[in-house]
């Protein structure tokens, strides 16, 4: 379009007026550029371009103003508009439809401040609209929250059904979330299935407070897939500024460590944030870091806890329990530490770690007992734990009908089929699967019917009740009937006293943890004597059974050197001995067959070698004076003494039965 130095439109192409829906009739009669202007204020040309832009319009200036201009039409396009000054006067401007260029880079940005996903702002805009927002409430002397969001089981979500899944999860979360709020609030994806929330100008704590209960409200509701619908469930961790923080690093850090909080009490709840929960959050990261430094250390130990035939009172294995030394903090909880394992992705190195020592240790004892290891539910997220399991049995030997992995509820309720393909890809092993803390997690049924678990554990809380609460025995009996029916065995975990021992029996429980209330005991005790030194031995025994009070130990020492003397005196096989006063002291058992076990008379004979399994049998089956499992592992060491003395006769010693 050429515009003449008197202002007339001198020139006008199809394509210019095609562009500007000019009127054919208007631009053939050569109108003035004012009239151009006229027509197009008319319908509402200019109705998207910016306020300074169109003061330069209407003055009808041509060459005062910019030379190259955007600009964006009533139907949405874009034009670049460029003026170039004519020698005599007047100008040629041009216009170019820049629609797709213009798109482009508003996609560019979009993507550049938003989630591609959910459309959602990402954490860039979500900084830029917090810092607007801190400023604006630091004038006005108002408040403002940020409310930190994410899922209780999207990866499970995502490992069972697929990204797809995990995706319509995601943009129907986003739209729950935009409904919930205000339109002055902002809802931001921040990654994976973590959403943050900005709330400003409300009366808080209140609003905040009945903000997150909604968001718990509308995410429990199940979300549709496709073929089904799913379960999720969310956490919210809340910052309050100025309280909480003064700057958006601050209050999104604060809002997160709440978020921890809340995931860590229970998940689907909310926690406002406080100050002691950063101290917290700091001391958990440095047991995380000295946890990643103490795997394969002597600062962890393994412990044992023997498992016992409620109708004999037989040993029928052990569970092997973790147990952290710290060189400063001294013994770490394992309540604090295997969820710190968890959280960091430690739990599969440690895991490992575990699994591996009591497999190992296992394979030193003379009596083939089964090992319980605890598998934690975050292990079974790693496709490769059938394959570590395998390789740990065989590196160390150990016989895969030995080994009893201890599954929680929980892998159960996930229900991934990752979970139940791990699963099934361990019992092909050969290894036993027993289901944990039965009765605590709602486990479905469905799961005992469809995989076929070697062992259910009773949750001590319903054991803790027998004898006391009636509906404690009506939910022991129920679960020993279902493992009966189900062919599988029953275990007692936490037996205290003998009544509940007496009722178990007569429900036809198979097995407990305890007899009587004693602490696990060690795989190994630091600084283990010599057997050639009795005294010594039991003085270590004594040590590491730690009685209640100086009375007991004395009165323990004073039967065991009562029992040893006896002993030594009467070549009497052990087996004869009374129960009612040696069992209660049969870590001097052990002292004896070491003593002896270095006497030339004593020959490598039947009698010995059966001397020793009873020996074990006795060792470990001690209750009242707790034997430690040092003990135990040590009969190894006194039966290669005996294998090793010159005279392979057969034949007991003199008086021997």
């Amino acid at each position: 379009m050429m515009i003449a130095a008197d202002g007339t439109v001198a020139i006008s192409n199809q394509r210019a007026m095609t562009l500007l829906d000019l009127p054919a009739e208007l631009m053939k009669a050569r109108p003035k550029w004012e009239d151009v202007l006229r027509c197009q204020r008319g319908t509402n040309e200019f109705e998207r371009t910016d306020a300074e832009l169109i003061e330069f319009v209407c003055r009808s200036a041509l060459l005062d103003g910019p030379l190259v201009y955007d600009r964006e039409r009533p139907n949405g396009r874009f034009l670049e508009v460029r003026t170039a000054p004519l020698p005599n006067g007047g100008a040629v401007r041009t216009y170019t439809d820049i629609t797709d260029r213009k798109r482009a880079e508003q996609r560019a940005d979009f993507l550049a401040h938003h989630d591609g996903l959910t459309g959602l702002p990402n954490r860039v805009l979500l900084h830029d609209r917090l810092s607007q927002g801190l400023a604006q409430t630091s004038r006005s002397g108002t408040s403002l929250v940020v409310l930190t969001l994410d899922f209780d089981r999207f990866k499970e979500i995502n490992d069972t059904y697929g990204h797809d899944a995990g995706d319509r999860v995601l943009v129907q979360a986003a739209d729950r979330l935009r409904n919930t709020v205000r339109a002055s609030d902002t809802v931001a994806r921040t990654g994976g299935d973590e959403f943050v929330v900005i709330q400003c100008g409300a009366i808080q704590p209140e609003a905040a407070v009945q903000l997150a209960q909604r968001f718990v409200e509308v995410l429990t509701l199940p979300f549709d897939i496709g073929d089904r619908l799913v379960p999720i469930g969310t956490s919210v961790g809340l910052a309050l500024y100025p309280g909480d923080g003064n700057t958006p690093a601050d209050l999104l850090k604060n809002s997160d460590i709440a978020l921890y909080r809340a995931k860590a009490d229970g998940r689907g709840a909310f926690r406002m944030f406080e100050p002691e929960m950063d101290s917290e959050m700091r001391d958990q990261s440095a047991i995380e870091q000295d946890l990643q430094a103490a795997i394969g250390t002597d600062q962890l130990n393994l412990y044992f806890q023997p498992q016992f035939a409620t109708n004999t009172r037989a040993v029928t294995g052990f569970e092997a329990l973790l147990r952290w030394h710290h060189p400063t903090r001294g013994n770490i909880s394992p309540a604090i530490m295997i969820p710190i394992a968890e959280k960091s992705r430690l739990i599969s190195r440690l895991g490992a770690w575990v699994s591996e020592a009591a497999c190992t240790s296992a394979m030193t004892w003379p009596v083939p007992y089964r090992v319980a290891v605890n598998l934690s539910a975050v292990q079974f997220r790693d496709e490769d734990l059938p394959a570590q399991v395998a390789d740990i049995l065989h590196r160390t030997c150990l016989p895969a009908c030995r080994l009893e992995l201890e599954v929680t509820e929980s892998v159960l309720n996930d229900g991934t089929e990752q979970a139940l393909a791990s699963l099934r890809s361990l019992k092909g092993l050969g290894v036993r699967i027993a289901v944990d803390d039965f009765g605590t997690g709602y486990a479905s049924l469905r799961y005992l019917r469809q995989f076929p678990f070697d062992k259910i554990k009773i949750g001590q809380s319903f054991i803790r009740g027998l004898g006391e609460d009636p509906s404690a025995l009506s939910i022991v009996d129920a679960i020993v009937a279902m493992g009966r029916s189900l062919d599988m065995k029953v275990i007692a975990e936490g037996v205290e006293t003998d009544q509940q021992l007496q009722i178990l029996r007569r429900q036809h429980c198979d097995t407990t943890d305890r007899l009587v209330p004693a602490p696990p005991t060690a795989i190994s005790a630091p600084g283990r004597p010599s057997p050639s030194n009795p005294s010594s031995i039991l003085s270590s025994m004594v040590s590491v059974v730690a009685p209640n009070s100086a009375g007991e130990s004395k009165q323990m020492v004073l039967r065991a050197n009562t029992a040893i003397t006896l002993a030594l005196q009467s070549s009497t096989s052990l087996r004869a001995w009374p129960t009612s006063a040696e069992v209660n002291t049969s870590t001097c058992v052990f002292d004896t067959l070491s003593q002896q076990a270095g006497r030339p008379e004593l020959r490598r004979n039947s009698w010995s070698m059966h001397l020793a399994k009873d020996v074990a049998i006795c060792v470990m089956a001690s209750r009242s004076a707790n034997s430690p499992i040092a003990a135990f592992i040590g009969l190894p060491e006194a039966a290669r003494k005996l294998r090793r003395s010159p005279d392979a006769s057969g034949t007991a010693p003199a008086g021997s039965r």
